[in-house]
């Protein structure tokens, strides 16, 4: 099962499954839509700087990726 972390690059988390921007909209961050952070810039990094819990965005991610591969 693919899955994701925090340390990834926000382009690598996106291309592991379908509906995975939707995940990053939920909590205010449009970096998964073509955002140049995005392609650049960890999950971790990108959280920081928004104030949004890394942890359970990923944590939702990983749970959604594990959904898909059933």
């Amino acid at each position: 099962m693919k899955k994701a972390s925090k340390e990834m690059v926000i382009s690598e988390i996106v291309r592991l499954g379908e509906g995975i921007p939707a995940f990053f909209v939920k909590y205010g961050l449009n970096c998964a839509s073509g955002c140049p952070n995005g392609q650049r810039d960890t999950l971790v990094n990108t959280a920081a700087k928004h104030g949004v819990d890394a942890d359970a965005l990923i944590d939702e991610i990983n749970a959604h990726l594990e959904a898909q591969a059933a």
